[in-house]
């Protein structure tokens, strides 16, 4: 008997791109100005159900937006991960702390401009 196989769902990026760009009202030409593609390129990405994945990365960091996370999401949550939850805390903390410093270091000029006002 065969072992049925769970089917994984459909990742067309660049449609998911496509959506994306259209609901923020990001034009063709702006993304390519961003990723610095010319706009034949950004039209075969665009048409394009799968790309590599240095293309997702540079189209993400062009439009700040995390891809990869949208296909995650679409995954079946029990399946195992490599990046662990301990890790993201880590990353999470440390960047609460380095936001915490700015505001003290911006708490001491406001009140240092106060003494002196």
């Amino acid at each position: 008997m065969k072992k049925s196989v769970k089917k994984m769902p459909s990742f067309d990026i660049g449609d998911m791109i496509w959506r994306y760009i259209l609901s923020k009202r990001i034009t063709k030409s702006e993304l390519g100005r961003r990723i610095g593609r010319k706009n034949g390129e950004v039209n075969t990405l665009l048409n394009r159900n799968s790309m590599q994945v240095y293309i997702v990365a540079e189209i993400c960091d062009g439009l700040k937006h995390n891809f990869f996370a949208d296909m995650a999401a679409r995954i079946d949550p029990s399946y195992s991960i490599s990046y662990p939850d301990k890790d993201e805390r880590l990353l999470r903390i440390a960047a609460l702390e380095k936001e915490n410093e700015t505001l003290r270091t911006e708490k001491a000029v406001l009140l240092e401009a106060l003494r002196k006002g």
